[in-house]
């Protein structure tokens, strides 16, 4: 009988691990098909005791902390080596299964060699059960038997593990090999950075620059390509971060240049947004969700803290499920007609950030006005990845679907749900007004046609938060 290999490399976080593998076992229950190699990383010993329980896993054990690239490389090995073995995962211990979610994978191994639910970014909506990719995060890919054979082990130059996975996969593409990351479906969970220890800045800049020095110097056009519209340097954006320069010309330099430019922001927010909850946000217990075009900068200047890059309701979740439940987190909303011309109209502007202004020269300036953009751009998957025109429930949801904030105000009301929250809250605070504008009546903007565009792209949003046009 053939088996999915799981490899799992383990170091502490037991509440994390045992979460992670309470899933796992609940899906062998209907798929049992797999068997599990767990790395023991030199874990504490109450950890260690824990996984020594598993008796149904196979454990592998170092003596003391190794690292994930070598305590990954052991399980690999361990895998490859098994003649049960028909396919290798290799598997964070940060990340939550449901549904059908292996089975998934497993099906589209025969349309390319890795395959993983986590890439470059969200897949947008859509019938593809996968996209092509150029990379894949390792936090859960699976490939055969025979590819690792073919490509090997991770890279030990990459010790502490950081851009192993970009280079694992460059080495696949050099091969021939394709690779895919599928529709997550099944809403599988990973909460990035909650196993990564600390120093987190100095590994990736270590990673990027190994990278770099053992790849620069290939002139093959898949590698050139890879460099170019792939690797995220985050050497050269962890030096812009520190001389303060994230959303000045350099910004706008290192982006208009990029093919794909979604993906390279994302991965700018990755890399500046702060790993943890900021200690005065739980000092406070209160979580304020700033959605992109409602107001959210007045409630920042009233006081109101946020995490930079507009970070949604469920990146608390992630990080401190518990204290996420239990803070007070409000959010504004706007009428998904006026926020969809608020946002236009602010991007056809002259006072623009670096980010802002290179959205607006590769994705915006192309249409001819509103209307254009509207019937034509908006419906656009790359368009709606980035922060001005992600549906505002995606921000205010939990991984279920579900509304998880306590409280929502609405920007038509903002003046009195500003002092619903102050007095929730048992606070006096002054709601002070800035970035407003004068730009007219949304109504007047639109046609039928565009009215009835926006109506399909947002309904969620519609129906969600009761709005008409």
């Amino acid at each position: 009988m053939a088996y999915i290999y799981i490899i799992i490399p383990v170091f502490n976080n037991l509440e994390t691990t045992q979460r992670c593998f309470d899933a796992l076992d609940k899906y062998r229950q209907q798929n049992p098909l797999f068997k599990v190699v767990c790395v023991n990383d030199g874990s504490d010993n109450e950890t260690s005791d824990y996984l020594r329980s598993k008796t149904s896993y196979i454990l592998i054990e170092n003596n003391s902390n190794q690292g994930y690239l070598d305590s990954t490389n052991k399980g690999l090995s361990f895998a490859i080596s098994q003649d049960d073995c028909d396919s290798i995962l290799l598997f964070n211990n940060d990340v939550y299964v449901n549904g059908k979610w292996l089975h998934r994978l497993n099906q589209l191994l025969s349309k390319v060699e890795i395959v993983g639910y986590f890439g470059p970014s969200e897949m947008p909506e859509g019938r593809s059960e996968y996209q092509l990719v150029k990379r894949l995060e390792f936090s859960c890919a699976l490939f055969s038997r025979e590819t690792a054979k073919a490509i090997g082990l991770l890279d030990p130059s990459f010790s502490n593990g950081y851009y192993s996975d970009d280079d694992y996969c460059l080495r696949a593409l050099l091969l021939g090999f394709k690779l895919g990351q599928a529709r997550n479906t099944d809403k599988i969970e990973h909460l990035c950075g909650s196993t990564i220890g600390k120093k987190r800045t100095e590994k990736l800049v270590q990673g990027a620059k190994v990278f770099k020095a053992k790849w620069s110097a290939e002139q093959n056009e898949i590698t050139q390509a890879f460099l170019k519209d792939t690797f995220f340097d985050y050497s050269e954006v962890e030096l812009s971060v520190r001389q303060n320069r994230v959303k000045s010309h350099w910004l706008y330099t290192y982006l208009r240049d990029k093919k794909d430019f979604i993906k390279t922001w994302l991965d700018v927010k990755r890399s500046v947004i702060r790993l943890n909850i900021p200690q005065t946000i739980i000092e406070k217990k209160i979580i304020f969700i700033h959605v992109p075009r409602t107001a959210g900068s007045s409630m920042v200047q009233s006081g109101f803290e946020e995490v930079f890059g507009h970070v949604p309701y469920t990146w608390y979740l992630k990080r401190d499920y518990a204290f996420s439940k239990r803070a007070f987190s409000f959010a504004f909303v706007r009428n998904p007609w006026d926020r969809v011309y608020s946002a236009y109209q602010y991007l056809s502007g002259e006072n623009l950030n670096g980010v802002d202004r290179v959205f607006f020269d590769k994705y915006v300036k192309q249409f001819n006005g509103f209307e254009d953009f509207v019937l034509n751009g908006l419906q656009q998957g790359v368009i709606q990845e980035f922060m001005h025109f992600i549906p505002q429930y995606k921000f205010l949801v939990d991984a279920e679907g579900n509304l998880g904030v306590t409280y929502v105000g609405r920007f038509e009301t903002l003046n009195d749900d500003f002092q619903t929250v102050c007095n929730k809250l048992n606070i006096d605070c002054t709601l002070k007004k800035v970035n407003a504008s004068n730009k007219g009546s949304y109504r007047l903007a639109y046609s039928p046609d565009a009215r009835d565009k926006v109506l399909h792209i947002y309904h969620k949003d519609i129906e969600m938060f009761n709005y008409e046009f």
